[in-house]
């Protein structure tokens, strides 16, 4: 009887290893399988960075481009500005009036009054077209002056993306244990370690969270082990008593 006992025990411990066998291989093909797509999202991600680093490059040379072409344009604008502000001075200043008019004969009078006259509206005319184009010229200048903010803002944007893609991936390990140049060599293996540990926990912890069948299966295959130990224990024990 206590042959046929261990027998059935032996028997059932060995259809629970097949299943167990099964249940773990299903959980390496899973395992597998999410290996492959952590792969494939490293390489994305890391794709994804350099046409990040590649259009910030691009952008910062654009930049410098853009603002050499200001500094130029705004020197021109600047000293176009100072000269019309320069006419607009000497067009105010009104001239002095010729003295002992009474004294010249009517005809000259008349002719020195035309004359006064047609300079008066030629330089009233210059005065109008110098300020219309004193306000243009400030108008391009605040024109320029706000693109080269705009291009600070996308420039300052992109240095900000890429410290944040920076951070994130520096966030995932306490600062405490990243390397230093002042580790020595024990405390540099240690860390190395950790990190080796922290990457395989957080790879573990995502395909656990991602695939709540390999938690169960995984659990079940816990439980599975502890009965076949308990069962080989229990068939084991009767014999070693009889021995």
């Amino acid at each position: 009887h206590l042959h046929q006992s261990t027998a059935g025990g032996l028997q059932l411990a060995t259809s629970l290893l097949v299943e167990v066998e099964h249940t773990l291989e299903q959980v390496r093909e899973a395992a597998a399988h999410t290996q492959q797509e952590l792969q494939d999202r490293v390489a994305h991600e890391t794709h994804r960075r350099r046409i990040i680093e590649d259009d910030y490059r691009t952008q910062s040379q654009e930049l410098r481009q853009v603002q050499e072409e200001w500094n130029v344009v705004r020197g021109q604008l600047t000293a176009r500005l100072r000269e019309r502000e320069a006419e607009l001075s000497q067009l105010s200043v009104r001239p002095a009036s010729p003295p002992s008019l009474s004294l010249l004969p009517a005809g000259e009078l008349e002719g020195r009054l035309s004359s006064l006259t047609r300079t008066l509206i030629q330089k009233q005319t210059a005065l109008e077209s110098a300020t219309t184009e004193r306000n243009q010229l400030r108008m391009q200048l605040e024109e320029l002056e706000h693109k080269h903010r705009e291009h600070l803002l996308v420039q300052h944007q992109a240095r900000v993306i890429s410290a944040n893609d920076t951070d994130d991936a520096k966030a995932q390990v306490p600062s405490f244990m990243i390397e230093s140049p002042f580790d020595t060599g024990v405390a540099r293996r240690v860390k190395r370690a950790y990190s080796s540990l922290d990457a395989v926990s957080i790879r573990t912890g995502v395909f656990l969270r991602r695939y709540p069948l390999a938690r169960i299966l995984v659990i079940f295959y816990v439980i599975l082990l502890h009965l076949l130990v308990l069962l080989v224990l229990c068939s084991r024990t009767p014999d070693n008593a009889q021995k």
